[in-house]
């Protein structure tokens, strides 16, 4: 199972940087950032996320770095919802 944390669109290298340098300072071998913004026809666009292996680092991530968790990929839901 994967779980996933909701986070802004990661920009240039230094958003890159500090994410790798935290999952080096917390012992995280692996996570796979998405930055979003694709569909298929049974999800609206997907919103950019961090995948986690284990829930513990997930929760590890959203409680340092904020963010939103979740056990499905996180979906940008249209304005008019």
């Amino acid at each position: 199972m994967s779980y996933y944390v909701r986070i802004p669109r990661l920009n240039g290298r230094m958003d890159h940087y500090f994410l790798s340098v935290w999952l080096h300072d917390s012992g995280i071998n692996e996570v796979d950032y998405c930055e979003g913004g694709w569909e298929d026809n049974q999800l609206y666009n997907i919103a950019p996320h961090l995948k986690f292996e284990r829930e513990e680092d997930a929760t590890a991530y959203v409680l340092a770095k904020g963010g939103e968790f979740s056990r499905d990929i996180p979906e940008m839901k249209p304005a008019n919802d």
